[in-house]
């Protein structure tokens, strides 16, 4: 097996980025939307949610994965979701049925 030479590997493939930017070279190229942050919710938006789903803080905490104490300190304002948990508040939020999906 032939030793890679990554400096001509890398130069190669810098001439290809600036002949794909002049036009002149079609490379594989693929774009993806990703979305933005999730929304931060307030105390009375996350027990909105969860009484929208008619869940108490228990089954609430159990289906987020995290302790009851954590619910309860968000309920309060004592304590906001950390980015995590607000993507997944979102999902839920924007799919009820993804609920039935994981139990």
């Amino acid at each position: 097996m032939a030793k890679r030479n990554i400096a001509n590997e890398l130069i190669e493939g810098l001439n290809d980025a600036l002949e794909f930017e002049k036009g002149h070279k079609d490379l594989k190229t693929t774009f993806k939307e990703l979305p933005g942050p999730a929304p931060k919710y307030s105390k009375s938006a996350i027990r909105k949610i969860r009484k929208d789903f008619g869940l108490n803080q228990e089954e609430f905490a159990q289906l987020l994965n995290v302790e009851i104490t954590t619910i309860r300190s968000w309920e309060q304002g004592q304590r906001s979701p950390n980015k995590a948990a607000e993507r997944l508040i979102q999902l839920f939020e924007a799919d009820q049925t993804i609920i039935q999906k994981i139990v």
